[in-house]
């Protein structure tokens, strides 16, 4: 349940099928929220499909986003108009790691780019108007600790640039939609074992999940514009 108002909210979700966004819908669940949680194939998403099948009360839907697609995104849009959304999760989102520059795929850079900035921004704005259906709405995008410029290090640029952009853009929109009344914050999930994060990462995706949960439900105007780690606190820039 949502702390600050005692009642289930409903929470969209994008890249729920698999590692952080699966985990962290499957935490939702089962704090009472309903999920609406998007993928691009949603008939090959068994788990996801088998963890909707658990839940009674038809508390997850499950809907078809290819987030780099504008079409696609509109379609999203057209399927949920009018209907209050009181958290969007950016969660979705790509990385091919490189050793430098030399090492740089400039085609695959653009892509990491459309999806791991434009994306989130194009979902958004096309949600914004279910947002604004919803008291207290709020915004949370996954970005990452690669995307502060004060860690910045060699390698791996295509992504770390996406997501220092992501940082920026939606330090914009959190100053843009802060009169409108919704929050916008960009969450670090940790260091994680899942397929991106790979094997030496020191964090379960379990625990990750636990304190993204916390931030949906949480997180208020006092924090929008804010950089927070997934454990609450304030991640440098």
């Amino acid at each position: 349940m949502n702390s600050s108002t005692g009642t289930s909210d409903t929470v969209l979700m994008t890249g729920a099928n698999r590692g952080i966004g699966l985990a962290l819908t499957e935490r939702l669940l089962q704090a009472g929220h309903r999920v609406i949680a998007t993928c691009r194939r949603p008939a090959d998403a068994d788990v996801l499909t088998a963890l909707g099948a658990s839940n009674e009360g038809g508390r997850l839907e499950i809907l078809s986003l290819d987030v780099g697609d504008a079409t696609s995104v509109d379609a999203l849009a057209a399927t949920l108009a009018d209907r209050p959304i009181d958290a969007l999760v950016n969660n979705a989102g790509r990385m091919r790691r490189e050793n430098g520059v030399d090492d740089l795929d400039y085609e695959d850079w653009a892509t990491t780019l459309a999806i791991n900035t434009i994306a989130p921004v194009r979902i958004a704005s096309a949600l914004k108007p279910n947002l604004l259906l919803a008291p207290g709405a709020r915004l949370l995008c996954v970005s990452s600790q690669m995307g502060s410029l004060e860690r910045a290090t060699s390698g791996n640029i295509a992504y770390r640039s996406s997501k220092a952009a992501l940082n920026m853009a939606m330090r914009c929109l959190a100053d843009e939609w802060r009169a409108e009344g919704i929050a916008v914050v960009m969450v670090h999930p940790g260091w994680v074992r899942t397929d991106m994060g790979g094997e030496d990462a020191p964090l379960a995706v379990s625990d990750s999940a636990a304190g993204l949960a916390r931030l949906v439900e949480r997180v208020t105007m006092a924090d929008t514009g804010r950089f927070l780690d997934h454990d609450g606190s304030t991640m440098p820039w």
